[in-house]
């Protein structure tokens, strides 16, 4: 088992910091690939026409609903995180522009 400094400096390496996320797209494409290869735009067209005009508004009612739900749920976190030090050091880019937080 390695110390914990050594798994400290693997994760906070930045070939981690760009291949973790690289490996994790690279699973989701490949495992949403097999779930839909299966699916043509024929039958996305066949259920859409099936379906009730009132089940497709009520789906598309409650997909608004979940992204107002998130939209506060990242205003929240932006609140809560306003007198909070930064974990992490901006960009340059994002320094320059009209920050709040001037501590970060």
């Amino acid at each position: 088992m390695m110390p914990q400094g050594t798994w400290l400096r693997i994760i906070k390496h930045p070939a981690s910091r760009i291949a973790v996320p690289l490996v994790i797209a690279v699973i989701v494409v490949f495992a949403l690939h097999r779930f839909a290869s299966h699916v043509t735009w024929n039958d996305v067209k066949a259920d859409l026409v099936a379906a009730s005009p009132v089940l497709l508004l009520k789906a598309l009612a409650f997909a608004a609903l979940s992204f107002v739900g998130i939209s506060f749920y990242d205003a929240l976190a932006v609140n809560l995180s306003r007198h909070q030090r930064c974990l992490f050091a901006l960009p340059h880019w994002l320094e320059r522009q009209a920050m709040p937080y001037p501590d970060c």
